[in-house]
């Protein structure tokens, strides 16, 4: 896991532009919350992590372990 630290506006590239990315903004910082923006392609599939399922969570999970 990357850990990193931003200000307010700042943005963390992920993925390959030529292929699947995200671009993670920082819109906003408050006492005890961080509002996130997701922008990229429509194909790139973003969920808050309390939408999922133990079974979809796991699935992740797993593909982290393994590199997938």
């Amino acid at each position: 896991m990357l850990v990193v630290t931003q200000r307010k506006s700042q943005k963390v590239y992920i993925g390959d532009p030529h292929g699947a990315f995200v671009v993670l903004t920082i819109v906003d910082v408050g006492e005890g919350r961080v509002r996130l923006g997701f922008d990229g392609p429509r194909d790139v599939r973003v969920v808050r992590g309390e939408l999922l399922t133990p079974e979809q969570i796991a699935a992740f999970e797993n593909a982290l372990k393994f590199g997938k």
